[in-house]
């Protein structure tokens, strides 16, 4: 049989899908028997306890050279030992009592640390006051050493450690503002990266923003501040050129994460090909569907990038009524999206214009979006799981290379007609952005009711049913196209859910398989919806 009869043969793609989802099982069952067979190995995949973390952070502190002190370092297990100290029902503290100093905490000696990590006499008074403070049950010697903190912090200049240690202290007893003033005061010094970080989620925390611009200031800023806490700032400081640095260091972070990437450009492909081979199969326009694709990326990012600069979106929409809610998911999903891919679309009219039918405009649209989803996917896949992949091959790819291929549709009808059919554009981009926004509400505000999905799904279909008819009917010819479209979307789905049952069993410590079975039941639960995309390729003999 060849393989053009072969890849629509309903027992062949069967069998098929039934090896691969078989085989993808039964690796996961392999990856399982051997961390049940290699006990050790999995007891070094799981967490060790609190206290054993510290104890080995104190072997390694006391194993580092003396000639190289770290005080930073000491200081972090010192916060760490007093956190666990605090919540320890017995706490194993032995305590010099005519010093009143700390001479073990948990079997680790105190005095030899701070001895060994502190650069100077004024350093070694420092953190001794700390310990005292916040290890000893004494008044007294608690309140003298909390004292000698505060003066040496209120010093000019300031001893290094002094207004760090001292503002943890007035987090502890919960004054947020004179905590963040202490680190603040801490720091301009090069080495106080806790007290920039700190002083930074304070002053977030209180929405202070002549907080934030001294923090700005400082040259290690933005090279030291994570960014997503560098997109806030930026948003409370109404920043623009911050908000940009901001935005491109998600995207490389979104770009540089392999898995959640592969199993994005998975998804793609899989639509991608099927797109390609409905449309125009010439290999020159193969360049053409890459750019597009690249176009709907960035369309993605412009989305982002409007919401944060004008500052619109979703807010505590889920306690206003329905018809509040599907207004807003019109206006703030269905039209700036719409809008910023068709934006995106403009750089390809005089192709439009001179070289594109009005079937080849609509398959460039749906690459268009496409791209859009493949963006949206990686950010769901990185925020979420990757367990959502196979539910958003099915769903939001569709609908958006179908609403921005049928926009596209209209885009070329507009322009070959010399804009008399203006009318017609604006009335279809207009059904569009509601019909995504009401898709957007079905599926996700309203809480997950299979009755609300329905109706989503419902426009799923249309879109997708209205969207296919614009490209060409006819079925590929050619030895390079003889592998059917119903193959393709069956082996690829199959394949995608498998690799992802396979991703997260080695993601699970675990001694059980667990992570398999919400895989397989999202892949059956969507099986209709991919029963209707088989239904409507209608290749299967």
């Amino acid at each position: 049989m060849r393989l053009h009869d072969l890849t629509r043969n309903k027992s062949f793609l069967r069998r098929g899908f039934l090896i691969i989802i078989g085989s993808s099982i039964l690796i996961c069952w392999i990856i399982q028997f051997f961390r049940s067979a290699q006990p050790s190995a999995v007891l070094d995949l799981l967490p060790t306890s609190e206290l054993s973390q510290l104890r080995e952070s104190y072997q390694r502190l006391r194993l580092a050279s003396s000639s190289s002190p770290d005080p930073a370092a000491l200081a972090d297990w010192l916060r760490s030992a007093a956190i666990l100290h605090e919540y320890t029902s017995v706490p194993e503290i032995e305590i010099n009592e005519p010093e009143q100093t700390v001479e073990t905490l948990f079997r680790c000696e105190i005095p030899v640390l701070i001895q060994q990590h502190t650069r100077n006499e004024t350093e070694r008074q420092l953190f001794t006051d700390y310990t005292r403070v916040r290890f000893l049950k004494a008044f007294d010697p608690r309140a003298e050493a909390r004292n000698r903190l505060e003066q040496s912090s209120l010093k000019e200049p300031p001893p290094r450690f002094a207004n760090e240690l001292f503002a943890d202290l007035e987090r502890l007893d919960q004054r947020p503002r004179q905590a963040l003033l202490a680190y603040l005061r801490e720091a301009p010094q090069p080495e106080a990266i806790y007290a920039r970080r700190t002083a930074l989620r304070l002053a977030l925390e209180l929405q202070d923003t002549s907080a934030l611009e001294l923090l700005v200031r400082e040259p290690s800023f933005a090279s030291e501040t994570p960014y997503l806490m560098l997109r806030q700032v930026a948003l409370d400081l109404k920043d623009h050129s911050l908000l940009l640095q901001s935005h491109a260091r998600i995207v490389l972070n979104h770009w540089t994460q392999p898995v959640p990437v592969a199993i994005a450009l998975l998804a793609t492909t899989i639509w991608g090909f099927i797109l390609f081979c409905s449309g125009n199969r010439r290999k020159r326009t193969l360049w053409l569907c890459a750019a597009a694709i690249l176009c709907g990326i960035a369309s993605a990012w412009l989305v982002r990038w409007s919401i944060d600069t004008l500052q619109y979106g979703l807010e505590n929409e889920q306690q206003s009524t329905p018809v509040h809610q599907i207004f807003h998911w019109i206006m703030y999903v269905g039209i700036p999206e719409e809008t910023a891919k068709l934006l995106l679309l403009l750089p390809f009219v005089p192709l439009m214009l001179t070289r594109l039918t009005t079937s080849g405009a609509a398959l460039l649209g749906g690459f268009v979006g496409l791209g859009f989803a493949l963006e949206e996917n990686l950010q769901y896949f990185i925020n979420h799981s990757e367990a959502v992949a196979i539910g958003r091959l099915l769903t939001a790819n569709v609908i958006h290379f179908s609403l921005t291929g049928l926009i596209a549709w209209q885009l070329h009808r507009l322009l070959r007609s010399r804009f008399h059919l203006a009318t017609d554009f604006l009335v279809a981009f207009a059904l569009i952005a509601i019909a995504h926004g009401l898709y957007n509400y079905f599926i996700v505000a309203d809480g997950g009711d299979g009755g609300s999905q329905l109706f989503a799904f419902i426009i799923l279909a249309l879109a997708a049913r209205q969207y296919l008819k614009t490209l060409p009917t006819d079925e590929p010819t050619g030895r390079r196209f003889v592998i059917s479209r119903t193959c393709v979307f069956v082996f690829g789905a199959t394949l995608l859910t498998g690799l992802v049952m396979i991703i997260l069993t080695f993601r699970n410590t675990s001694l059980d398989a667990q992570t398999i079975a919400p895989v397989l039941a999202g892949a059956i639960a969507l099986i209709p919806v991919g029963l209707i995309f088989i239904h409507e390729f209608d290749e299967v003999r």
